[in-house]
């Protein structure tokens, strides 16, 4: 509830935080933005002020809802978990406080943020499975010879995000644009 589709941002090309300018990748800037153009256009600014709205700790609180910065599950010896910081991880990683101009970068997946390929393709698949996070598989079916199922895995959920319907179908909509 920090923000909602309507919810508009203004891009001028970057953002004044402190004594830093955080610049969006499109330097001329996007204008107003709302939740479906900012993922569809990829706009920093928009997402630096939702990630300062939301914090560094509600941002890793969502993400691992999504399967970032956790094992997915996959019967993979010596998964990583990659990383999604938070105050307590930067607290025991490196003995600091959280510093808020931290947390822009956070927002749109840079600073201290690592992500596996796969865990990215769970990520996406959580949306597409309308929140349910499901853990990733090898093989779905061995068949014999002649096509007879010998074998079969049955999907395994690992978590529900719990997202509003509404919701799955604004970031479907908005990645479905991204592409077309």
């Amino acid at each position: 509830n920090v923000v909602t589709p309507f919810t508009t941002v203004s891009c001028g090309g970057g953002l004044q935080f402190g004594s830093h300018y955080f610049r969006c990748w499109n330097r001329h800037g996007h204008g107003a933005m709302r939740l479906h153009e900012a993922i569809v256009q990829s706009c920093d600014v928009y997402f630096y002020q939702v990630g300062n709205r939301l914090g560094v700790d509600g941002i890793a609180e969502y993400s691992r809802r999504f399967g970032l910065g956790v094992p997915t599950g996959i019967a993979l010896e010596h998964e990583k978990p990659g990383i999604i910081p938070d105050t307590p991880w930067k607290r025991k990683r490196f003995n600091q406080p959280w510093y808020p101009g931290e947390t822009l970068s956070v927002a749109i997946g840079q600073g201290y943020v690592v992500a596996t390929p796969l865990q990215m393709a769970v990520m996406l698949s959580t949306v597409v499975n309308g929140g349910v996070r499901y853990r990733p598989q090898y093989v779905k079916r061995i068949e014999s010879a002649d096509g007879t199922p010998i074998w079969e895995m049955q999907p395994e959920v690992m978590a529900d995000a719990k997202l509003k319907k509404s919701t799955v179908e604004q970031l479907k909509s908005a990645m479905r644009d991204v592409v077309m």
